[in-house]
């Protein structure tokens, strides 16, 4: 049974010409969701918006990093279905890979404070780094 459901979250995350409407409806989900945390990222450098609607972006933040770490996770568990990365040393194979890269990045300035103290000067640094969301649209779209 664990092999059907990691099999059908293969299928979704990493979809073909041939996906279901579930499959086309998350990577359409998702896709909205990075181009809006490009959005978020962008409002945010304006002080008067970032002051104006901290909460609501900071509520966004939250949502997103939550969602972006399930599909991380998910990804990482399910990668296996692909004949490149089964074996012994296929989670590293997909662990080192371009676009599992990216997602990583995408998170770890989010969780980076909670284990270990920096300088908040250099937290304010790592947010910039949450642009590279945008590098996620590469799994999306074949013309990105």
């Amino acid at each position: 049974m664990a092999r059907n459901i990691r099999s059908r979250i293969h299928r979704v995350l990493w979809p073909s010409p041939r996906s279901d409407q579930t499959t086309v409806v998350i990577n359409k989900l998702l896709v909205a969701l990075i181009v809006l945390n490009v959005v978020a990222v962008i409002a945010q450098s304006v002080q008067e918006i970032e002051l104006r609607f901290a909460g609501f972006l900071e509520a966004f933040e939250y949502f997103s990093v939550v969602v972006f770490t399930v599909e991380y996770v998910l990804r990482l568990w399910a990668c296996t279905e692909d004949e490149r990365y089964q074996g012994r040393m296929g989670r590293l194979r997909y662990l080192i890979s371009f676009f599992a890269v990216v997602d990583l990045l995408a998170i770890v300035p989010f969780y980076l404070p909670f284990v270990v103290a920096v300088d908040l000067r250099f937290v304010r640094g790592l947010r910039l780094f949450r642009m590279v969301r945008m590098f996620k649209l590469g799994r999306y779209s074949r013309a990105v």
